[in-house]
């Protein structure tokens, strides 16, 4: 399995697409920020200050490309323009506003995680999701 920008290059390389999850609709968290529950309880204040920096970070990437394709290309290094665009389009279509994670996306990466980590299937995706974080931000106005 490849993400955006690596299936790119696989593509360049004369690799071909079997699945596109995406286009199958299959949701998996691609990218996700876990921590422990314990962290948490500890620092909620670090946590909702985390939380609203992601959010402004979205709403930049989302709002200034070329500020993104900069960043970008600091950070993918060896990605030519083209990439970098492609992976600019791909990822400013998909995600989302504020990120609310996906009880879905969450329940496919424990079922994937369950070959080697069984215990993962009687995990209740619900059971490892705070939305309280995501909503306060949404309810500050920050990220709008």
């Amino acid at each position: 399995m490849l993400t955006t920008p690596a299936r790119l290059v696989a593509k360049k390389m004369g690799f071909r697409e079997l699945i596109d999850f995406d286009e199958l609709g299959v949701l998996y968290p691609y990218v996700g920020i876990s921590t422990l529950k314990v962290n948490v309880k500890k620092s909620p204040d670090m946590t909702l200050r985390f939380v609203r920096t992601m959010v402004d970070g979205i709403q930049l990437f989302k709002s200034n490309k070329e500020k993104s394709l900069a960043v970008m290309k600091r950070y993918l290094r060896g990605a030519n323009d083209e990439m970098l665009e492609e992976t600019y389009s791909y990822f400013s279509k998909r995600m989302p506003r504020l990120p609310y994670p996906s009880a879905e996306a969450v329940k496919t990466a424990l079922e994937m995680m369950a070959d080697q980590f069984p215990q993962a299937s009687s995990v209740d995706p619900q059971e490892v999701i705070d939305l309280s974080f995501v909503k306060q931000v949404e309810a500050g106005g920050a990220g709008k």
